[in-house]
């Protein structure tokens, strides 16, 4: 069987000056994220003023979504 789902996660920053953009760029290197950056990282404790939604889903996989979606459609215990 298949199926799938969606995660919608919105984040909110605050404004950040150029010299914070350049720190965060030349010391983590975010060019392989989506987004540009990770919220594990320190831009994420720096910078990120509210998240509404999943911080996993941000994370890269929204997992309580997908062990819902798991049980509700193939009977797997997830959790």
């Amino acid at each position: 069987r298949m199926t799938h789902f969606t995660s919608l996660t919105y984040v909110w920053f605050r404004t950040l000056t150029d010299e914070e953009i350049a720190y965060y760029v030349d010391t983590f290197q975010p060019f392989d994220k989506a987004g540009a950056y990770g919220i594990q990282e320190w831009i994420g404790y720096a910078a990120i003023e509210c998240i509404e939604g999943s911080f996993y889903n941000v994370m890269g996989l929204p997992v309580e979504k997908l062990g819902q979606c798991l049980t509700k459609h193939f009977g797997v215990r997830f959790f």
